[in-house]
């Protein structure tokens, strides 16, 4: 899974607010699965192993790469509200990202080759 924070720093004068700075931090935590070391394992098992753990790690690397490179546009949505909204827009930002990293996930898995 992964989480986008955001925040943002705000300058009162002459009785106007203006947000001067939006921050959006991205983290992330990934479990991948691991086999248990045997001497059984023949090498062409172990091959098929590798071959798959390196398919779900780029699977997983795409989807978060997706979230990361798209982390300006929750900056900038912040950027363009008022002190009394930014939070607000904040927050709805990361919903659409979200909404559109799902989507994309949802579209690169359709268009995944399937295993036979």
């Amino acid at each position: 899974g992964y989480a986008v924070d955001a925040g943002f720093n705000k300058l009162t004068s002459n009785g106007q607010c203006k947000v001067t700075s939006a921050k959006a931090t991205f983290s992330a935590t990934v479990t991948l699965p691991r086999l248990a070391p045997s001497p059984s394992h023949t090498p062409e098992l172990l091959a098929t192993w590798r071959a798959y753990i390196a398919g779900v790690e780029n699977s997983h690397a795409a989807d978060l790469w997706f979230v990361y490179d798209r982390l300006r546009t929750v900056e900038s949505a912040i950027l363009a509200s008022s002190c009394e909204n930014a939070q607000s827009a904040g927050a709805a930002a990361v919903d659409r990202l979200k909404a559109e990293a799902a989507e994309h996930q949802r579209a690169r898995m359709a268009a995944a080759p399937t295993a036979k």
